[in-house]
């Protein structure tokens, strides 16, 4: 695992993790939470918000990479519910052989449900939310702002007990095993159900509006961040762009260059710059 400097367009984190190919490889790299860590024991009776930034490797191949998590709990269920054979632990997110985005809980013996994701891009960040809200009794999955149409019902919090969060892996009756294969950026377990407007990717632009995270499919290229983000990054350059000319500097290449930004002015219809003299 080594860091990378790769991160989504509206992450407040500079960076991210990046797992390389787990394929034929007997250890596992992790991260987990220190024994007695508040997060360890966090009371979820009024719900849970889950996130995370995530990609998917442009070369997964789900018969080498499938099933591997992203998170995971440092349990195993029939340890800790009496009369249960499950040796799965009590939480699990990671991406299935035929990579869809999973999100599994058992909060207590026979209540654990699976949300399961489509297909989702390869080689593009992801905001990933998960929430749980007791007063509407599901789990729903969301991908880039938009609701996943296989979601749960039940599977209300998290079984309450002192566990450790593992970040790479999983495991099967506590040994570890199912490896991730990616990109892992800004991650949150919050208490309680959040919404849009409070998620990670709610950052203030120039209206102080929070960000619309929907990410339209592309033509295959380089274009992957969010629609919300591009105006943003425009204003910043503009921003730039409009000091230089004012005190002077560059000032033949920014004559040049602002037929090419009020062209990307109009096509996201913001105001255009005035042609210099």
């Amino acid at each position: 695992v080594t860091y990378s400097t790769d991160h989504h367009p509206l992450s407040s984190d500079a960076g991210s993790l990046f797992w390389s190919d787990p394929a034929g490889k007997v250890g596992n790299a992790e991260f987990r939470t220190d024994k007695g860590a508040a997060a360890n024991s966090v009371d979820t009776t009024k719900g849970y918000t889950f996130e995370s930034f995530v990609k998917i490797p442009e070369d997964f191949n789900g018969a080498q990479h499938g099933w591997g998590s992203a998170l995971s709990r440092d349990s195993a269920i029939n340890k800790l519910v009496d009369g249960s054979e499950d040796t799965d632990p009590t939480v699990m997110f990671g991406i299935s052989n035929l990579r869809e985005l999973r999100w599994w809980a058992e909060p207590k013996q026979g209540s654990g449900t699976t949300v399961w994701s489509h297909e989702v891009p390869k080689d593009e960040w992801m905001h990933i939310a998960v929430v749980n809200d007791p007063e509407r009794d599901s789990v729903e999955m969301f991908i880039n702002g938009a609701p996943i149409l296989r979601n749960a019902v039940g599977a209300e919090g998290l079984l309450p007990r002192d566990l450790q969060w593992v970040m790479g892996g999983g495991f099967d009756n506590q040994r570890p095993q199912d490896p991730w294969y990616g990109w892992i950026g800004e991650t949150r377990l919050t208490q309680g159900v959040l919404g849009k407007d409070q998620w990670l990717t709610a950052r203030a632009h120039n209206d102080g509006k929070p960000a619309d995270t929907a990410q339209p499919a592309t033509d295959g290229s380089a274009l992957s961040s969010s629609t919300s983000s591009k105006p943003a990054i425009l204003g910043a350059i503009l921003g730039i762009a409009g000091v230089a000319g004012f005190i002077g500097l560059a000032l033949p290449q920014l004559k040049a260059s602002i037929p090419q930004i009020n062209a990307l002015l109009r096509k996201y219809h913001l105001p255009t710059l005035p042609e210099l003299g």
